[in-house]
């Protein structure tokens, strides 16, 4: 049988709650369209491994702050590091929609 990849991020389709995500590589920055405004929006995208798929992980830029400050700036020193998956109900744009909120574990 052949599975089908249906999509090249860690989001809630490629991910379940609880799986441990490796990060594999330097974060870029890259830019996206914003869906709302239709404006160009820059975004951190980090390389990182979930089983035998690397994939990326975009974060919000309140989780990109929250990788920060437990692991610094410089995204050099995140490879190797991990995380755990939780998956989160938020409310953005007028409705509610499931995310991917990394759990750290403390070292």
């Amino acid at each position: 049988m052949v599975m089908i990849e249906v999509s090249e991020y860690l989001n809630i389709h490629t991910a379940e709650q609880g799986d441990i995500v490796e990060i594999i590589g330097e974060a870029t920055y890259g830019t996206i369209k914003d869906n709302n405004t239709q404006k160009d929006k820059r975004v951190l995208n980090i390389p990182v491994k979930l089983g035998t798929r690397e994939l990326t992980y975009t974060p919000s830029k309140k989780v990109e702050k929250d990788l920060a400050s437990h692991w610094g700036k410089d995204t050099m020193k995140w490879i190797g590091k991990k995380f755990q998956v939780e998956i989160r109900k938020i409310e953005a744009f007028g409705k509610e929609m499931d995310v991917i909120r990394p759990l750290i574990p403390k070292e």
